[in-house]
């Protein structure tokens, strides 16, 4: 008898059991804890860890980010500081956050259940959903995006980098959505919907947010596509200004790619998941198979030719 794994498992009943509930479907993980957990994790207070110490792996130990380079348990209320010098080697890095990394479990309290009780690695990666599930959350995600024209940012996509070429063109019929957008905004729309970017919600659109890696990026220092009134850009050049004492050179345009933290699985395949495929090329491969002739028809039998009955000059007599 045939035996197959869990994630093949996993996979089928994902299969089965997705609904797709037009307007409501999208991509997010399935635990809405460990993404609060996620959340608290930032680039300027967790950073030069090893994989054994990122924000995904601490927060499926239970721990949030609270102040430099500090882990908090809401739960038993410990803390674990996990010091990495900046001078260290990339030798001394890997090392260090093992050795912390032994610590995520033994820091939290005695009567804590994170003590003895930890998420595994499949609770963090692409969300396993059927292809109809996939297609109409994508489908979401540019609808969403192409009705607010004036918060799309010019983007970057490389395709060298990315290792893999997008035809636009043929997303854009496969999802079937009405429009009558400029070729740029429609591609710039696409693309962003491809990689997981979407806004927080109808009234926050000048942010764009990943649902797996929790980023958050302000677009009001992007190029636009459309171009602003004076007043907008007045507002834009105010908000600026209160960052004028950051001495770094703001991108004009938005990487669809590299926005991203490197640990989400929209770019990556993190350890250990399960998920075989980067989150972006799994979608563009089930929306471009949507758009192929039906496989099931090319398995089916032949049809029975129609047999044309001859009538004899006896039975016309």
């Amino acid at each position: 008898m045939a035996t197959i794994s869990k994630r093949q498992l996993d996979e089928t009943l994902a299969a089965f059991e997705t609904t797709v509930s037009g307007a409501d479907a999208t991509v997010k993980l399935k635990d809405d804890k460990l993404f609060e957990r996620l959340k608290t994790f930032k680039e300027t207070t967790w950073f030069a860890k090893s994989d054994d110490l990122s924000a995904p792996v601490c927060a499926r130990y239970g721990w949030i980010n609270r102040g430099l380079e500090t882990l908090y348990c809401p739960t038993c209320e410990n803390t674990l500081v996990c010091e990495i010098p900046a001078e260290a080697s990339p030798e001394e890095v890997l090392a260090k956050s093992k050795e912390y990394r032994d610590n995520l479990l033994t820091a939290h309290g005695e009567s804590c259940p994170w003590a003895i009780h930890h998420l595994d690695d499949t609770a963090y990666r692409l969300p396993l959903s059927s292809p109809a599930h996939t297609i109409q959350a994508f489908r979401n995600r540019y609808k969403a995006l192409s009705q607010h024209p004036p918060s799309i940012p010019k983007i970057v996509f490389n395709e060298s980098q990315a290792g893999r070429s997008v035809n636009v063109d043929l997303l854009h019929q496969n999802l079937h959505v009405d429009g009558d957008e400029s070729e740029e905004l429609t591609r710039s729309c696409i693309l962003l919907a491809l990689f997981g970017w979407e806004f927080p919600n109808e009234q926050a659109t000048d942010f764009l947010q990943c649902r797996l890696c929790a980023r958050i990026v302000g677009l009001w220092n992007y190029d636009h596509i459309v171009t602003l009134t004076d007043a907008d850009s007045a507002d834009r050049r105010k908000r600026i200004k209160v960052a004028q004492d950051i001495s770094v050179e703001l991108p004009s345009h938005f990487d669809v790619l590299w926005e991203h933290r490197s640990y989400c699985p929209w770019i990556c395949t993190p350890p250990g998941s399960g998920q075989q495929k980067l989150g972006w090329i799994a979608t563009l491969d089930t929306v471009l198979s949507a758009g192929k002739p039906n496989r099931l028809l090319a398995h089916m039998p032949p049809p029975i030719p129609k047999v044309t009955r001859t009538t004899t000059a006896l039975e016309s007599a």
